[in-house]
């Protein structure tokens, strides 16, 4: 690829950083390799089980988890959103029976298509299902998340961050609310784990789910923290492996990828690497402000609310595909929405949750930067968005 070209979408997926290979490597397989089965009882498959205990606790330390074992490894944030959805609210209805009713799960109406067809899979087996929109500027009140909770409501599920504006959800007093209902709360942390603290004790959800691919780390290996308090079945079937809650052969290479990038992101100068995105995002707002607007408002060395290496922009003349092939051609990769959502050509049901037309929505632009932007990255964007 040429080496003047420019990544601009982190929040799609995030360059492998060196450290985290080098850390895969001797999982990976050849000569020396600890390429054995985590399950089996000789020396390669102890090694790699060792490998993987040490990637769960190293993992539970730092999201905030007491017990590393409610650590579960799956292949993704997809497979960590549809193993809460569905394995949560299935138990809990399987528990309680109807007596109070269908089963009813409720969900914010901008999550990740994850948890959005998760949620209306469950239509299929008989639940109900709410879906509550954010305000204006992309947030999720708890007041509207008390509005919707039902006596037989059995799971409510709120992302802790945007993966397209970047709004931060005040999750903390929505897993109160849904608690003083009895009702266990999963929040997909896919965008928020190594951008904002992630502390699953104090933010009091019950699940929460995050991948690496988001955080410098290899596609296809994420995890999902399940509290042992809510009731769960399993999607899958097999060996047993993970405790009955998620079988198959473990991808120990993966898990320690995944650790190992979890560890770098959320290690301790993770405060100053986000100060620098913080301060990247306004400069580039400030350069950007003649061409378009953000599409929430956003406060200048802000980094509670709104990511800080994501720029939500909306445009008044260019629409969003227009506005990535050109970009493109001249050596820059962003994006105009969801990578899982935009190849499909349709305005961003984020931006139409939060009231936007779908015209208004098509002319979207998301620019996402982390560990390896410069300054001169998106100075050189700036330019570049001056003179289409």
């Amino acid at each position: 690829m040429d080496e003047r070209r420019i990544y601009l979408d982190y929040a799609a997926t995030t360059p492998l950083d060196e450290r985290v290979l080098e850390a895969m490597l001797p999982f990976l397989g050849g000569p020396g390799a600890s390429f054995g089965n985590a399950s089996a009882l000789y020396a390669e498959g102890k090694a790699a089980h060792a490998a993987v205990e040490d990637a769960r606790r190293l993992i539970a330390g730092c999201i905030g988890v007491r017990d590393p074992h409610e650590i579960v490894f799956t292949s993704g944030g997809t497979e960590s959103d549809n193993m809460a959805v569905r394995g949560i609210a299935l138990a809990a209805r399987a528990r309680v029976g109807l007596s109070k009713g269908p089963g009813h799960v409720v969900a914010s109406s901008f999550e990740h298509k994850a948890v959005l067809e998760a949620v209306r899979s469950l239509k299929a087996d008989g639940f109900d299902v709410t879906f509550i929109d954010p305000d204006a500027d992309g947030f999720v009140t708890p007041a509207a998340l008390e509005a919707a909770l039902r006596p037989d409501t059995l799971l409510a599920s709120v992302m802790l961050a945007n993966n397209e504006v970047g709004t931060v959800q005040p999750v903390r007093e929505l897993a109160e609310v849904a608690h003083a209902h009895g009702v266990p709360f999963h929040t997909d942390a896919v965008a928020a784990v190594g951008k904002v603290p992630v502390d699953a004790g104090e933010l009091g959800v019950d699940a929460l789910s995050f991948t690496a691919h988001k955080v410098c780390g290899p596609k296809g290996t994420g995890a999902l923290y399940l509290s042992k308090r809510v009731p769960f079945s399993p999607l899958q079937h097999g060996g047993g492996q993970e405790r009955g809650k998620r079988p198959g052969t473990y991808n120990a290479a993966g898990i320690v990828g995944l650790a190992r990038a979890v560890e770098l992101a959320c290690g301790d100068d993770a405060a100053d690497e986000a100060a620098r995105l913080c301060a990247l995002r306004d400069a580039f707002l400030a350069r950007t402000a003649t061409v378009a607007r953000p599409a929430t408002a956003i406060s200048a060395g802000d980094r509670t609310r709104h990511l800080p290496g994501l720029v939500p922009l909306l445009f008044e003349d260019r629409y969003s595909e227009d506005l990535v092939m050109d970009l493109d051609l001249r050596g820059f990769a962003v994006s105009g929405g969801s990578a899982c959502t935009a190849s499909q050509a349709k305005p961003s049901h984020v931006l139409k949750s939060m009231g936007l037309d779908d015209e208004a929505a098509s002319r979207f632009l998301r620019v996402s930067f982390g560990r390896f932007t410069t300054a001169a990255d998106l100075e050189a964007l700036a330019d570049a968005l001056h003179a289409l």
